[in-house]
């Protein structure tokens, strides 16, 4: 079929890979609650599925190139988030700033 054998170094990749998201559903649900839990909670719990899924079934080719190609988005979209928070949390003089870096940076994402 179209499984492979996974490379030790790729089975190491996935393994952390999985723990780091598994260690994100932990995170989501031990913080503060935020506007975006549950729409974070539920991207945390299917990469963790559809992580291990690929993992077992040994589709590694695809997982890897769509794992190297998604992480780089969580950059910015954290840092917006963070900007956000802080416009929020601002005065009157910075809030429009760090509103409008947030926007950019979501944008971005």
């Amino acid at each position: 079929g179209m499984q492979q054998q996974i490379r030790s170094d790729l089975r190491c990749y996935f393994l952390l890979y999985i723990a780091r998201y598994i260690q994100m559903v932990i995170s989501v649900c031990l913080e503060p609650k935020r506007t975006d839990f549950v729409e974070m909670l539920l991207h945390h719990v299917v990469t963790v599925f559809v992580t291990i899924y690929s993992y077992w079934r040994g589709f590694s080719r695809v997982a890897v190139i769509i794992m190297l190609l998604l992480d780089p988005a969580d950059v910015p979209l954290h840092l917006a988030k963070c900007c956000n928070y802080v416009s929020k949390a601002s005065g009157v003089n910075t809030k429009k700033y760090w509103g409008c870096l947030a926007d950019v940076l979501f944008a971005i994402f």
